[in-house]
């Protein structure tokens, strides 16, 4: 018959099977108990919300707005739709973003604006004729608000499909500049309020603009030496159009309406609208979390989490005290003590405060890892662990059980043994120191 193992070498192995079923468990845990990170309180976030949201600046601004103006770097895309047999259009597409556009928004929001252009070569077709009544006092072709809205909405369509106006997860602000063939020139889009125009908003986001003179016109203003300076003042009127439609939800006033870029006199103004916007978007963001938390207690929130909205909060709290002290200064003290390069870096600063915290608000709802893990009741966690854990949990009790009781048989032996030892030694001293009578 076999001998068992000394006692040492099965101590060494009980330990090392519970060292692994411990590091076992301990890792089950962590898989299935809910992370919950520290939030900002929900009163704190609703009345930071509301203090902000009562701005009037920020609530006449569209999220949509908020959305590409707001982001680091704000996103903008441009693309060409040169008529419906691919005709040479005028326009050149880089030299009106870099020269134009791109400025105007760095300017703005005091960053690199990313501005993508592209050129869409096979677009619908154009209205059918019978779609456009001629207009003799506009001397133009004009295309009636509903079937404007029905060959904007194919413009679209066409475009969107192509991957070229819109993309991506967030898609920016997007503006489709429509280059109709001298045939159908002069061609006015008639709104769906009943005016005329020369643009028309598709949705939320998306602006359809006609963009100028064809290619014909341009030959033959060539031919006279004029070209340049047609191209010219054709991108800055498209400019000036692109910019005013993207900031007017910022422009009350018409700050932005007068040209391809906003005068150094407006831009402290626009700034300061757009930071209250952005503020705005990003204390309804950061409550609209919050509550969301509150109200799904086994839903995780991860520590990037925590940190982003504990920072949208540290950063409106320093927009919302900068303005209060910028609203409370004396409008006539404020002109003589600060100049204008004052008052920019003093908007700059709210805006870069704005900014930040709604970048920390918009990384929130992009937080993979919160409420992105399914959470199960416990007795779903422990239909799943038990089947797998519970053989080796038997077993591991019952080896300890069997050691403790070998370990406590030991215990008697060796004491029983000491005690044995004990009552022979006493035996033997009393024999050699007899008691006297």
């Amino acid at each position: 018959m076999a001998q068992a193992p000394p006692a040492p070498s099965r101590a060494l192995a009980l330990a090392i099977l519970l060292t692994i079923y411990a590091a076992g468990a301990w890792h089950a845990y962590r898989a299935v108990r809910v992370e919950r990170q520290p939030l900002p309180d929900l009163h704190q976030a609703a009345s930071l919300a509301a203090a902000l949201a009562d701005n009037s600046s920020a609530a006449t601004a569209s999220a949509a707005a908020a959305r590409g103006l707001c982001a680091t770097p704000c996103r903008l895309h441009i693309t060409l739709l040169p008529g419906e047999h691919g005709e040479p259009h005028a326009l050149d597409l880089v030299a009106l973003a870099e020269d134009h556009v791109r400025p105007a928004l760095g300017a703005l929001t005091g960053g690199h604006p990313a501005v993508t252009t592209s050129v869409l070569l096979h677009p619908p077709a154009l209205p059918l004729p019978e779609e456009l009544r001629w207009d003799a006092a506009r001397g133009a072709h004009v295309l009636p608000a509903a079937a404007a809205a029905a060959w904007a909405h194919r413009v679209h369509v066409a475009a969107s499909t192509a991957g070229l106006a819109l993309g991506g997860d967030e898609p920016p602000p997007a503006v489709l500049l429509f280059a109709p063939p001298p045939a159908a020139r002069p061609l006015v889009l008639e709104r769906a309020s009943g005016g005329l125009g020369r643009s028309l908003q598709l949705e939320q986001g998306v602006l359809l603009l006609l963009a100028g003179q064809p290619a014909a016109q341009l030959r033959e203003q060539h031919q006279q030496g004029e070209q340049q300076a047609a191209g010219s003042s054709e991108e800055d009127r498209v400019a000036g159009a692109l910019l005013s439609w993207l900031l007017q939800p910022l422009d009350d006033g018409g700050a932005a309406a007068g040209g391809s870029s906003p005068r150094g006199s407006t831009v402290s103004l626009l700034q300061h609208r757009l930071a209250a916007a952005c503020a705005a978007d990003a204390a309804a963001a950061v409550r609209h979390f919050v509550e969301a938390a509150a109200a799904a207690q086994q839903q995780p929130v991860t520590a990037a989490a925590s940190q982003n909205a504990a920072q949208a909060v540290h950063l409106l709290r320093a927009f919302t005290a900068a303005r209060q002290h910028h609203q409370q200064a004396d409008e006539q003290t404020r002109q003589q003590q600060r100049g204008q390069e004052q008052e920019r870096q003093q908007a700059a600063g709210l805006l870069s405060s704005a900014l930040g915290a709604w970048a920390a608000a918009a990384a929130l709802q992009a937080d993979a890892d919160t409420g992105a893990a399914p959470i199960f009741p416990p007795e779903h966690s422990l239909a799943v662990l038990l089947p797998l854990a519970l053989p080796l949990t038997l077993v591991l009790a019952q080896a300890v059980g069997r050691e403790a009781a070998a370990w406590r048989q030991r215990r008697r032996q060796l004491s029983g043994g000491a005690g044995a030892e004990a009552e022979t030694a006493a035996a033997a001293a009393d024999g050699a120191h007899p008691k006297a009578e």
